[in-house]
């Protein structure tokens, strides 16, 4: 099976969802919003398509601006 490097869910239960959502196991799961940031921006995903999945947290991680567009906002989700 194909892993998914480029969908990078933040913690347990984001993952299980990602991967219920899409049917298949191997995304690229990482402990906190900040890992989440650094994978997306540095490395072999910095140039690529990648898409990162963070709770909306009390204390949001100040690299979290460095990705500064929104494609949709709703009461439950930011895009």
């Amino acid at each position: 099976m194909q892993k998914l490097p480029y969908i990078i869910p933040e913690c347990f239960v984001d993952t299980n969802v990602v991967q219920t959502l899409i049917q298949r196991k191997g995304v690229n799961h990482q402990m906190t919003c900040s890992q989440v940031i650094s994978s997306m921006s540095k490395g072999k995903l910095a140039d690529e398509f990648a898409v990162g999945i963070i709770d909306a947290d009390k204390k949001e991680p100040p690299s979290i601006k460095d990705f500064n567009t929104i494609i949709g906002k709703s009461q439950e989700i930011t895009l």
